[in-house]
């Protein structure tokens, strides 16, 4: 049997695909109670807000910094919301939120990584913010989508 170090590349890809594959399916189990009920699009409520519009043209966020910490996962954007002082959106990582929290987190992240700017959907009342998320500047997110 070869130890891990003298496997050959596509070996080592394959692997590391694997590795994923199961911290997926790992993750995906952790975050549902075993049972996944699909919801009629009719029953699924409407996003709490429209997206927030940063500059006059199309409505995104450039995203300037991300933070992941051990309550929540953050990310600000380069400006705040026009009319508003709000720029951070935050995620609690907490049992109920996580599943839901990991995926906004690899939309962000991707945009990031590539430099494109994301829309985002967020709860206007600041009494719903995740842990660590400042009153002033900052509001839940509850959906980020790439923009194209």
């Amino acid at each position: 049997m070869k130890s891990i170090f003298h496997l050959s590349t596509p070996e080592k890809a394959a692997l590391a695909l694997l590795a994923v594959i199961l911290t997926a399916m790992v993750t995906w189990q952790h975050g549902t109670s075993g049972t996944v009920q699909a919801m009629p699009i009719s029953q699924v409520p409407p996003p709490p807000q429209a997206p927030v519009s940063i500059s006059s043209g199309p409505q995104a966020c450039t995203i300037a910094v991300i933070y992941a910490g051990p309550n929540a996962f953050y990310f600000q954007c380069s400006q705040p919301v026009v009319g508003t002082v709000i720029y951070s959106f935050g995620a609690s990582t907490d049992a109920a939120s996580s599943a839901s929290t990991n995926r906004m987190m690899v939309v962000v992240t991707t945009a990031f990584s590539l430099g494109k700017p994301v829309n985002v959907f967020y709860t206007a009342d600041n009494a719903f913010n995740p842990p660590g998320c400042i009153t002033s500047t900052c509001r839940r997110l509850d959906g980020v989508y790439i923009t194209p």
